[in-house]
C-alpha cells in the first residue's frame, strides 16, 4: 500500500518541450532495483541460477551476494543460510551477471526480508561502497510487472487495460536498453510475481494500440485515489501544464472502495511544522474546483514572503513526516495550541487516471478506452500501423 502513497512522484518532466516519439517501443529496459533504499550492501538469491560474466558458474541453493570493498563477492550460505567458514568468497569481480538457471525467473531476498522474483538478467556492481542491482528485462515482461505492481487488489481487466495503455505510453518515450528506476518516481516496478495471468492478457490485448490527443502520443499522470474529483494539470503542476489540455478535472465517485477515500486527520508539532516553512506557518491561498490548495503564502522571521504552490508545499510535508501523514493533495490543516492538526482526502497528485477510479468503472462496465477517455477527455485510442 505504501507504494501507491509515493505515486505523486510519477515523473513530472518535459511537459512542453520535446518531440514526440516513433510508435517503437524499446525492446529492452533496464531497471535499477531497490531504488528507494538508502544503500544495499547485499542480498541473497535462492535457487538455482547461473552466473554468466565475467565467467561462468552454476549456483544452487542459498547465495549471498555482497560488497567487498570496490568489489562484488558470491559466498554459498548453509542451509539454515550461515555464511560457513571459507578461505575465499566463490567469485570475487567489479561486477556480475547473474540469468536465471530455471523456472520463471530469480527469486531475490533482501536484508530486510523482501523476497521478488526477477526474469532476464541481474548486473550487480559497486557505486560508493553500495550493492548496485540492475534488471535487464524485456520491454514487455516489464510492462506487465508494472501494470501489475501499480494496480489496485482484485483489479477488473478492463482496468488493467487502461493501466498498460498507460505503461506502454510511457515505455515508448524511452531509448533502448534506457536505464530506468523501479520505485514510484517513474512506476512500481516489484518483480515477475506481479504479472499475472489476467494482466498479461490486458497487457496483450492493447499491446498494438495508441492513445492519442489530436495527433500527438499522450503523456499519461495516474495516482490512486482522487477522493470525488482529479484537478487539472495546471492546478497542481503550474502553468506548464496548461499545453496538456486532456489533464482536466473530472468529478469522481468510483473509487469510494480505496482506503483513501474517507477524510484523514493527523497531528504534528507547531515547532517542527514552522521550521519545516522557514519559521513561519503560511496560510493556504485559494482552492481549485476539487478542493485541492492552490498557494500557500508566509511571512519569513527575515520579512521575505515564501510562496509555494499547494503541490510544492504538499511534496515537503511527506518528504518530511512521511507520505502517510497526508496522503493526498486535498489538504487543509489549522494551529491548535502547539500543534498542527492536517487534514486530508485521497491518494497522491490527483492529475490524470484515479487507479481505484477506473477499477470501479470497469466493475460498472465500462471499456477500458471509455475508462481513459473519461479521466482524460479527448484522447482516443488507435491501432498500430
Amino acid at each position: 500500500m505504501q507504494r501507491r502513497l509515493l505515486c505523486a512522484l510519477l515523473v513530472f518532466c518535459m511537459i512542453v518541450a520535446g518531440v514526440e516519439p516513433t510508435w517503437a517501443s524499446p525492446s529492452r529496459l533496464r531497471v535499477r532495483l531497490f531504488e528507494s533504499r538508502q544503500a544495499l550492501d547485499s542480498l541473497q538469491i535462492l535457487g538455482n541460477s547461473k552466473i554468466v560474466s565475467p565467467l561462468r558458474m552454476h549456483l544452487a541453493g542459498s547465495t549471498q551476494i555482497k560488497v567487498n570493498r570496490d568489489r562484488v563477492e558470491v559466498i554459498p550460505l548453509d542451509l539454515k543460510g550461515r555464511i560457513p567458514n571459507l578461505k575465499h568468497p566463490l567469485v570475487s569481480a567489479p561486477y556480475i551477471i547473474i540469468e536465471p538457471a530455471s523456472g520463471p525467473g530469480i527469486r531475490v531476498r533482501t536484508s530486510a526480508e523482501v523476497e521478488r522474483v526477477y526474469g532476464g538478467r541481474l548486473h550487480f556492481s559497486v557505486d560508493s561502497s553500495a550493492l548496485l542491482v540492475h534488471n535487464e528485462i524485456s520491454t514487455s515482461e516489464y510492462v506487465s510487472s508494472v501494470v501489475g505492481s501499480e494496480a489496485p487488489p482484485s483489479c477488473p481487466l478492463e482496468a488493467l487495460k487502461a493501466f498498460a495503455v498507460m505503461t506502454i505510453a510511457i515505455v515508448e518515450r524511452k531509448k533502448d536498453g534506457e536505464l530506468i528506476g523501479d520505485s514510484t518516481r517513474e512506476q512500481a516496478y516489484l518483480g515477475k510475481q506481479y504479472a499475472t495471468a489476467p494482466v498479461r492478457t490486458a497487457v496483450r490485448t492493447v499491446m498494438n494500440k495508441r492513445w492519442l490527443y489530436g495527433k500527438n502520443s499522450v503523456r499519461p499522470y495516474y495516482h490512486s485515489t482522487c477522493s470525488g474529483g482529479t484537478s487539472s494539470g495546471a492546478a497542481i503542476f503550474g502553468p506548464g501544464a496548461a499545453a496538456l489540455k486532456y489533464l482536466r478535472g473530472v468529478k469522481c465517485v468510483y473509487c469510494a472502495g480505496s482506503p483513501f477515500w474517507k477524510d484523514k486527520t493527523s497531528t504534528v508539532s507547531l515547532d517542527s511544522f514552522r521550521a519545516l516553512f522557514s519559521d513561519t506557518v503560511p496560510a493556504i491561498s485559494g482552492f481549485d474546483e476539487a478542493g485541492r490548495p492552490l498557494q500557500l503564502v508566509g511571512s519569513k522571521s527575515d520579512g521575505s514572503v515564501l510562496r509555494l504552490t499547494g503541490y510544492e508545499a504538499w511534496l515537503k510535508i511527506g518528504r518530511q513526516y512521511g507520505w502517510g501523514l497526508v496522503p493526498g493533495t486535498r489538504y487543509s490543516y489549522s494551529v491548535n495550541g502547539d500543534s498542527v492538526t492536517l487534514k486530508s482526502s485521497g491518494a497522491g497528485h490527483g492529475v490524470g487516471l484515479c487507479q481505484w477510479g477506473a477499477a470501479g468503472l470497469a466493475n460498472e462496465g465500462k471499456s477500458f478506452d471509455q475508462i481513459l477517455s473519461f479521466y482524460f477527455p479527448g484522447t482516443r485510442i488507435v491501432e498500430k500501423r
